[in-house]
C-alpha cells in the first residue's frame, strides 16, 4: 500500500543511526537523510517459499572467421557485382564477375581459327570420299593437330575467365562490398568483397550447476530473429564451468555468423528459500541492507545477505523472515 512518511530530523544531528546492525557484530548500518525528507514508498512482504532463477547466458557462433575476396588482373572491368552488404550466401554462389577484353578478343581469334581448320577437316575428308584414290591423310593429319591446339589455348582463356569470376568459398554473410567496386573501379589484390562464416553451431559457457542437458531446446533471440536450438554436447571446463554446444533447430533466418543470440534458461528450483524484490534491498559503502517496517509504520535498517537472483527477486540467505514487511521505495 501506498504510505507518505514525513520525517522531521533534528538540526543538530547530521545523520540518522538507525538500528540495524551488522550479521558479523560489525559497525551498524547509518543512512543519511536530508533534514525535513519527505518520501514516498509502499510496503511489501517478505515471502518464504520456492523459486525457481533464471539464467540469462549468450551463445556465440563457432569457427567464426573472415574471408576476404580480391582479384590479381588489373586489366579487368567490372561486369556484374551480384551481393550487397548483409546478403546471405551459399558456397559456390557468384558474387562478383569481370569483364576482359583482352581476353574475348583472343577467344574470340581462336574461335575463328577453330572453326577454319574443322571447314577444312571437313572438306579433305569429302575430297577423300569423293575420290578414293586421292591421298589426303598428311593434311587431315595437320588440321586435326591444328585444331587440338586451338582447343588447348582456348581452354586456357576460358579458364581464365572463368577465374575473373568471384564465387563463394562457404556459406557465410557478406559484410562488406567495396565502395570503389560499386562505382566500377578497382585495385588488384585488395580486399572487395568480405564474408564472415562459421560452422552454423554455437556454444556457451554456464555454471556446472545449471540443469541444462544434453537434448534439452533452447529459444534464442538475436537482433530482430529468433529461433530454437538443441543442445548437442557438453564438456567440463575446470571443476565448476561447462561448455555447452547447440545446433539450430528451427528459425534464425537470415541471422550473421558474428551475431549473439541471448538464452534466458530457468534454473533448479529454490525450495523454503526467503526473497523479496531486488528493489527493496539497497548498497551501502559495499553492505547490503532493507528497511524493515514495525507495526506503527517506522522503520529499521537490517543488514542483509544475498543470494541468487530470479527476475525481479532475489534470496534473502541472513536479515529477514518470511511474512516481515520491508519498505520498497520508489524511483
Amino acid at each position: 500500500m501506498e504510505r507518505r512518511l514525513w520525517k522531521l530530523l533534528f538540526l543538530l544531528m547530521p545523520v540518522m543511526a538507525l538500528s540495524g546492525c551488522s550479521q558479523d557484530g560489525g559497525d551498524p548500518v547509518v543512512i543519511r537523510h536530508k533534514p525535513y525528507e519527505r518520501e514516498l514508498y509502499r510496503s511489501i512482504t517478505v515471502r518464504r517459499g520456492t523459486l525457481t532463477p533464471e539464467l540469462v547466458f549468450t551463445l556465440r557462433m563457432t569457427g567464426v572467421n573472415r574471408i576476404q575476396y580480391s582479384v590479381a588482373d588489373s586489366g579487368l572491368e567490372v561486369d556484374r557485382i551480384a551481393v550487397s552488404k548483409g546478403d546471405r550466401v551459399k558456397k559456390g554462389d557468384l558474387l562478383v564477375s569481370f569483364f576482359s577484353r583482352e581476353l574475348q578478343d583472343k577467344l574470340a581469334e581462336y574461335g575463328e581459327k577453330e572453326w577454319q581448320d574443322r571447314l577444312l577437316i571437313r572438306h579433305y575428308e569429302k575430297l577423300q570420299r569423293i575420290d578414293k584414290s586421292a591421298d589426303y591423310r598428311q593434311e587431315l593429319r595437320e588440321r586435326r593437330r591444328e585444331q587440338k591446339v586451338t582447343q588447348l589455348y582456348m581452354e586456357e582463356i576460358q579458364k581464365k575467365i572463368r577465374a575473373n569470376k568471384i564465387r563463394a568459398k562457404r556459406d557465410g554473410t557478406i559484410t562488406n562490398v567495396s565502395e570503389k567496386l560499386k562505382d566500377g573501379t578497382f585495385q588488384a589484390g585488395t580486399s572487395l568483397v568480405t564474408e564472415v562464416a562459421g560452422s552454423g553451431l554455437y556454444q556457451t559457457e554456464i555454471d556446472g550447476s545449471v540443469d541444462l542437458g544434453k537434448g534439452d531446446v533452447v529459444q534464442a533471440v538475436g537482433s530482430s530473429t529468433a529461433g530454437r536450438l538443441r543442445v548437442t554436447k557438453i564438456e567440463k571446463k575446470g571443476r565448476e564451468k561447462r561448455i555447452v554446444r547447440f545446433k539450430p533447430v528451427s528459425g534464425l533466418e537470415g541471422i550473421s555468423e558474428e551475431t549473439a543470440l541471448t538464452v534466458k534458461w530457468k534454473k533448479n528450483s529454490l525450495a523454503d528459500c526467503v526473497y523479496v524484490e531486488r528493489k527493496a534491498v539497497c548498497s551501502q559503502d559495499g553492505r547490503n541492507y532493507v528497511r524493515r517496517l514495525d507495526e506503527k509504520g517506522y522503520f529499521e535498517a537490517v543488514e542483509v545477505s544475498l543470494g541468487q537472483e530470479a527476475g525481479e527477486f532475489v534470496v534473502i540467505t541472513e536479515g529477514l523472515s518470511g511474512g516481515e514487511r520491508v519498505m520498497c521505495q520508489e524511483g
